[in-house]
């Protein structure tokens, strides 16, 4: 039987057995070597059951067979998209569909001494994503123990190598090791859950585009009383999924440094307004008032990041309305300090905190105990404020009694007196609103092409054509004189980069605006889109107004250069 190259890496091994993924380690004759949880649990088998076993002997299949023979004579890589799969011990599961890899293993010497099958549960279903979050957080949630475990554990060798060098110099060397394996240990695996919570994201946003556009598509539609409230769950839950996928992953950011602020001077009472008007049916729904006692002055500004402040009021006024009583009362007000700082607050009128509580109320994933209850959540978005409150030179900390209520407090840099500004209300106008506009769709999703499909269906003046793929695209491209090219970036085959450079590398294509609607969502994603050269970057789940201003910005800007 093959080595396992496993077996003597601990990191490889960590990797190998912790990934939500099932893989499979097998030698040439497609032995099973080593197989992690996932593999096992995908079939209800233990691990120990594949060992020694022959794939072929468990899974028979003479077309699959003659691919894994295929990569061993080859050394080339096979992937296959949505294979459709039957479990013959337990037909009950019915069919699933899998995204499979088969990559080759070699030695030093360059030989193949097996392959690594790595699989991906595609079967998408509303009930699966709902598990499929509820595993992401509980993986999340022990991926962070383990971490926090190993940090532990080299800071104990650390102090002890510490306390030895008292005594005999030698062993600063030995100290040194050790602080550089526990930091290169650290970073690999902040670097490893970092690349986890990225494909999470990508892979939970595609279908939440599809949950989401669907019922905004419905919003358009004359509903009556009850269709309308059943839409209004569906919209409330899958922005809510929405916004933990959203916070876990700004967390993932700031704790490795990659989220960027923008500091300028924001008018304190539009901000404000905007906050609440973004909680206000929450406010309606449990009959909660607000006391807002900032409209008044329109000129005060602070020198803050207005999206990530913004996020920050918005967290505070959501758990002020969930830990409130019906009928409550949240008052917003503000003070200035003499040494350029404005302080903030939110109160109400809910259970309160006790003193224990509050010096854990900035922990993440510590929900102090909401999590038994009915009230939703995750438990980071006050970790998350307080981490953006310190990047913008600020800071929040929290004054409560049991059963009297919390009044939270930031503490925000003051920025120049300005002119109250009038906001834009942005409408879907074009400059030729009867002329016909060619707009080319490249999307391999189904259900995200149906969402696209129904929305210009309700504008006359679009001619939209879908394709499943970019090659299929240019047969289309090179025939039709287009307006606007929508595309995806993960795409099967040619992927979204490089159907972009080979439209701008065509004299006869380059003029034509391309803008990227993708669920790589992260902020190095965005920027490399940008980079590359599309238009603009939108992210799934997209938000159909936004994407018509787009559509409509891309289209008027291109009119104006001809």
């Amino acid at each position: 039987m093959a080595a396992d190259p496993f077996a003597d890496n601990s990191v490889l091994k960590l990797l190998f057995e912790n990934n939500l993924n099932p893989i499979a380690y097998m030698d040439v004759n497609f032995n099973f070597i080593r197989v992690n949880q996932a593999y096992a649990s995908a079939d209800d088998k233990t691990i120990d059951y594949f060992h020694g076993k022959n794939h072929f002997d468990i899974y028979p299949n003479d077309e699959n067979k003659k691919i894994f023979r295929e990569v061993i004579n080859s050394g080339k890589a096979h992937e296959t998209k949505a294979k459709a799969f039957e479990y013959a011990e337990t037909p009950e599961k019915g069919v699933t569909y899998w995204d499979w890899s088969l990559t080759p293993v070699t030695d030093n010497q360059g030989n193949n001494t097996g392959v690594l099958l790595q699989l991906i549960d595609v079967t998408w279903h509303i009930k699966v994503e709902k598990k499929l979050y509820d595993k992401v957080k509980k993986e999340l949630h022990s991926y962070d123990e383990e971490l926090e475990t190993i940090i532990v554990a080299r800071t104990k060798l650390l102090q002890q190598a510490v306390k030895s060098l008292e005594f005999e110099n030698a062993e600063r060397v030995k100290t040194e090791a050790l602080m550089l394996k526990a930091k290169e240990e650290a970073e690999k695996a902040n670097i490893s859950k970092s690349q986890f919570l990225s494909r999470m994201s990508h892979e939970l946003r595609t279908p939440m585009n599809a949950i989401l556009g669907f019922s905004q598509l419905l919003e358009l539609n004359k509903l009556n009383e009850q269709q309308a409230s059943y839409n209004n769950e569906i919209l409330m839950a899958g922005n809510h999924l929405l916004t933990m996928i959203s916070d876990i992953l700004d967390l993932s950011r700031i704790e490795e440094g990659s989220l960027a602020i923008f500091i300028t001077d924001v008018i304190l009472t539009d901000l404000i307004a905007e906050s609440i008007a973004l909680v206000q049916h929450k406010l309606d729904f449990r009959n909660i008032t607000i006391q807002n006692l900032i409209e008044d002055n329109d000129e005060l500004t602070l020198k803050v990041d207005e999206t990530r402040l913004k996020e920050v009021l918005v967290n505070l006024l959501t758990n002020a309305v969930k830990y409130n009583t019906d009928n409550g009362l949240i008052t917003i007000g503000y003070k200035i300090f003499g040494d350029g700082y404005v302080r903030l607050y939110v109160s109400d009128t809910g259970k309160g905190l006790t003193k224990e509580e509050q010096e854990k109320v900035f922990e993440p994933f510590n929900r102090l105990g909401a999590e038994y209850t009915d009230i939703e959540g995750v438990g980071i978005g006050l970790a998350i404020s307080e981490k953006l409150m310190e990047m913008m030179d600020g800071s929040i900390s929290v004054e409560s009694e049991k059963g009297k209520g919390s009044t939270f407090y930031l503490d925000c840099p003051l920025g120049k007196l300005k002119e109250k500004c009038q906001s834009e209300k942005i409408d879907i106008q074009l400059d030729a609103p009867d002329a016909s506009y060619k707009i080319l769709y490249v999307e391999d999703n189904k259900s995200n092409q149906k969402v696209i499909e129904s929305l210009f269906y309700k504008y006359h003046n679009f001619d939209l054509t879908i394709v499943s793929s970019a090659e299929e695209g240019f047969k289309y491209i090179n025939k039709y004189d287009y307006d606007l090219i929508i595309m995806d970036i993960n795409l099967p085959g040619m992927d979204g980069y490089d159907a972009l450079k080979k439209i701008k590398l065509d004299a006869d294509t380059k003029d034509i605006p391309v803008v990227a609607l993708s669920a790589s969502a992260g902020l190095n994603e965005i920027k490399k889109g940008i980079e590359a050269g599309f238009n603009q970057y939108m992210t799934k789940p997209v938000v159909l107004p936004e994407l018509m201003s787009v559509i409509n910005e891309e289209l008027n800007r291109k009119a104006k250069l001809n």
